[in-house]
């Protein structure tokens, strides 16, 4: 599962929304989940991000793992560990 945070700062041209949603596709052509949010949708209204990811890891986990992508050009950080993962992941 993927989070991206889609900014108007960053797709303000047809270009940048373009590559951004060229990105999207390769990542869910390898079975990846890809959520989307704005800045403003964190910061005002977490719980509703915080709603839909959950379900999202739920949706995942009856899944296939898909291989492992890394970007290109951005640092892969560890989220959480396993034992704060399982937080998240329950109801």
């Amino acid at each position: 599962m993927a989070l991206e945070i889609d900014s108007a700062e960053y797709h303000y041209t047809r270009d940048a929304w373009q590559a951004t949603l060229r990105r999207r596709l390769r990542l869910e052509a390898h079975g990846i989940l890809v959520a989307s949010a704005t800045p403003s949708m964190i910061r005002d209204t977490p719980h509703e991000v915080i709603a839909a990811l959950r379900t999202l890891l739920l949706l995942a986990t009856t899944r296939p793992t898909p291989p492992t992508a890394l970007a290109k050009g951005h640092q892969q950080l560890t989220l959480f560990n396993s034992a704060e993962g399982a937080k998240l992941q329950a109801p």
